[in-house]
């Protein structure tokens, strides 16, 4: 099921239960500069994205693409490792991008 994983317990604490844990981005290809929301996602939420933590600065609706970074305006929009558009305004980490 897309969205969740069952994350196991490290081999230095065998004691530790599993637990389920909600991804709430998806990251597609390393070069990428945008995720996907996995979900709908409010305003004001964090996502952590390479080990980064970012506020969403608007609602993300479900399989709609974040800023993971500062775009300034004509910047190329990077998914699948591929432009996909590029910004038509500057777009700040957490925003939707659409």
């Amino acid at each position: 099921m897309l969205g969740t994983f069952v994350a196991l317990p490290c081999r230095k604490n065998q004691n530790a239960k599993t637990r389920r844990v909600k991804m709430s981005v998806l990251k597609l290809n390393p070069n990428d500069n945008v995720v996907l929301a996995t979900s709908e996602l409010k305003k004001g939420e964090t996502v952590v994205v390479d080990g980064k933590e970012i506020v969403l600065l608007d609602d993300i609706p479900n399989a709609h693409k974040i800023a993971i970074k500062d775009f300034a305006e004509g910047e190329e929009v990077i998914k699948y490792d591929n432009v996909i558009g590029y910004a038509k305004t500057a777009i700040k980490p957490g925003e939707w991008v659409h």
